[in-house]
């Protein structure tokens, strides 16, 4: 069971924010309001492959930008902030 460490509200699952885009039939009701049916997302590749939002459920605070890392947290793995593991860079080395 992991607490949000901005709000204190206890929370068992993070929202996860990433761009995609959303391939949807758009139709309509019988009273005219627009029926979307989801068919596809696509993940989108930006300039530096950006890094996710992963934020609170109850106060939208952003807690993470690494999903391994707020898995292991939401799990009890690390506590926020000062264990997350190091992150390898591209040709081996460590970030510092």
């Amino acid at each position: 069971m992991a607490k949000c460490p901005k709000c204190g509200e206890i929370i068992h699952h993070l929202n996860l924010y990433e761009p995609a885009q959303v391939l949807s039939n758009l139709g309509a009701n019988i009273d005219g309001t627009p029926n979307y049916v989801q068919l596809e997302t696509i993940d989108l590749v930006v300039d530096g492959d950006a890094d996710p939002i992963i934020e609170c459920p109850r106060c939208q605070a952003e807690l993470f930008d690494d999903p391994e890392q707020a898995s292991m947290w939401l799990v009890g793995k690390i506590e926020y902030p000062t264990q997350l593991p190091e992150k390898p860079c591209d040709d081996g080395s460590i970030a510092i």
